[in-house]
């Protein structure tokens, strides 16, 4: 179920994305995938319809040692602080 996500960085390098649109976040785990692939230099909008989705992947985003700014940029996105 994973085996997409080092794709999502590799798209991300090849084409040099500066612009990542996710529809559809569910756990944060490709959002994850597109933002290491983006590595601070682009922009990803994620939309997600999921009740609790954003405070979850706001989490997982800490988890994973992606740091304070992208947990805060994703509260902020949906207007969670």
């Amino acid at each position: 179920i994973v085996n997409h996500l080092p794709r999502f960085v590799a798209l991300c390098e090849d084409l040099h994305a500066s612009h990542v649109i996710e529809l559809g976040t569910r756990s944060g785990v490709s959002t994850i995938a597109w933002l290491y692939g983006l590595r601070g230099l682009g922009r990803l909008t994620s939309v997600d319809t999921g009740e609790g989705t954003p405070k979850r992947i706001a989490v997982r985003f800490n988890d994973r040692g992606l740091g304070e700014r992208a947990r805060q940029d994703c509260l902020d996105l949906y207007g969670l602080r």
